[in-house]
């Protein structure tokens, strides 16, 4: 009997000497403390876009040709007709915002593109006169006829007749000089082969086309017979 009590008491006291040992493996160990890895830096904000480029001005001019109206042109175009000379200095032109139209020249947007273009070539008075002219023309009822040959070296010689009149020659010096675009001053010095005074006489002539011509102030045909 004895035996039985030591026995359950050495066994009381060894489950209470194992005890918190076994309670020491059965409990969990806590949780190992990770702190959180930092969070990363926020990116720079892109930088704002500049705003879009604002659309080049169209330039569009339209130009007086022939006593028509054409275009518009942009500056490229206007500069080629410069360059060929089919827009002068003196051609009306006209865009939107003028209050009318102006010579090409007198228009500050367009008087930079002439400082590169030649200067207008003047108008060959001496080549066109060269050769034989016939004037006709009526005076107080009467046909005066004048034949003229114009010779490069500044000398010309002629024949002038009148209705019922044998007519009479002459002879003498000439001189040109251009007066505006196909405008012309003829000066003429002369004799009379009949020793009929003579003297000097200038007059402006239009220049139709290469066999014709007017003179300013008169209604004389003009033209060239060679």
């Amino acid at each position: 009997m004895r035996s039985r009590i030591l026995a359950s008491a050495l066994f009381s006291l060894t489950l209470a000497v194992a005890a918190p040992a076994l309670k020491a493996q059965v409990e969990p160990a806590p949780p190992v403390l990770v702190e959180p890895a930092p969070a990363p830096a926020p990116e720079p904000a892109p930088a704002p876009a500049p705003p879009p480029l604002p659309a080049p001005e169209v330039v569009a001019y339209y130009v007086a040709l022939n006593g028509q109206q054409a275009g518009p042109f942009d500056l490229a175009r206007l500069t080629q007709m410069i360059a060929s000379g089919e827009l002068t200095r003196a051609t009306l032109v006209w865009k939107a915002g003028m209050p009318d139209w102006a010579s090409a020249e007198g228009t500050a947007e367009l008087k930079p593109l002439f400082a590169a273009a030649p200067p207008v070539v003047p108008f060959d008075c001496v080549g066109v006169i060269i050769g034989v002219w016939e004037r006709v023309e009526m005076i107080a009822g009467i046909e005066i006829t004048t034949q003229t040959r114009f010779e490069a070296n500044g000398k010309f010689t002629g024949v002038q007749s009148m209705t019922g009149v044998p007519g009479v020659g002459f002879f003498g010096d000439w001189t040109a000089k251009a007066a505006g675009d196909k405008v012309c001053n003829y000066t003429l010095n002369g004799t009379f082969d009949n020793g009929s005074p003579g003297g000097t006489s200038s007059a402006l002539f239009d220049i139709i086309d290469r066999d014709n011509m007017t003179q300013k102030g008169s209604t004389a045909v003009i033209r060239r017979l060679q």
